[in-house]
């Protein structure tokens, strides 16, 4: 289901885990529901690094503003 981020917009998170040959990879995908269709911002971390710079990225994530042409 479709949540609201902190700017207003409608976004869909998914997360995702998995065992690669340099060891655990992080990955979210924030899909943002615009009129013309969607937009996906994409995050991929080292599972040991996401804690550090994830809240970097929830502050991208609801800070952005979208412009419809």
């Amino acid at each position: 289901d479709y949540q609201q981020a902190a700017n207003g917009m409608d976004i869909l998170v998914i997360e995702q885990r998995w065992d690669s040959t340099t060891g655990v990879t992080y990955y979210r995908g924030v899909f943002f529901k615009v009129p013309s269709g969607l937009i996906v911002l994409d995050f991929y971390s080292p599972i040991d690094f996401k804690d550090t710079v994830l809240p970097d990225f929830d502050q991208v994530v609801n800070s952005l503003t979208l412009l419809n042409p």
